[in-house]
């Protein structure tokens, strides 16, 4: 299994890859996306007001074999909530 955790707030071709990956590859990804302003205990409102220039998205990741254009298939194994 790789892991990884590095996040940015917001992609572009200027951004490193984080990771090198090859097809079958099972890659573990740990990311707190919204620089904490969603908490356990938030509503519809924390998330109406939410600033989404700060929210984050996961590292570039580069498959193996693959070229600009191509299709790829992605299966969530598991997603598990985490909170502070």
């Amino acid at each position: 299994m790789i892991s990884v955790n590095p996040t940015y707030s917001g992609l572009n071709s200027s951004l490193k890859l984080a990771i090198y990956v090859k097809d079958g590859d099972i890659v573990e990804l740990k990311s707190e996306t919204s620089d904490g302003q969603i908490r356990k205990n938030s509503g519809l409102k924390d998330v109406l007001n939410c600033d989404f220039s700060k929210v984050h998205v996961i590292c570039p990741i580069f498959v193996e074999g693959t070229e600009s254009g191509d299709a790829i298939k992605v299966e969530t194994i598991d997603v598990h909530e985490g909170w502070g």
